[in-house]
């Protein structure tokens, strides 16, 4: 993740939203690491964000809609 953030930064580039969703939310729910939980992934294809902070471990990244 830290390479497509400096590539971000550096270029300029979009950043798109990629929502994950646990399979088994009582995992989740419960507060354990959920880090190796199946998932599944949806993209939010109208949702455009722009990198506004990255010191190689903490970021912001500012979304908002695209215009259509």
């Amino acid at each position: 993740m830290r390479r497509h953030l400096e590539a971000a930064r550096d270029s300029n580039l979009p950043v798109r939203l990629v929502i994950a969703t646990p399979v088994d939310r009582v995992i989740v729910d419960s507060g354990r690491d959920a880090s190796a939980t199946k998932k599944t992934f949806h993209i939010k294809p109208e949702v455009l964000g722009h990198l506004v902070h990255f010191d190689g471990d903490a970021f912001v990244i500012d979304f908002k809609r695209a215009l259509t």
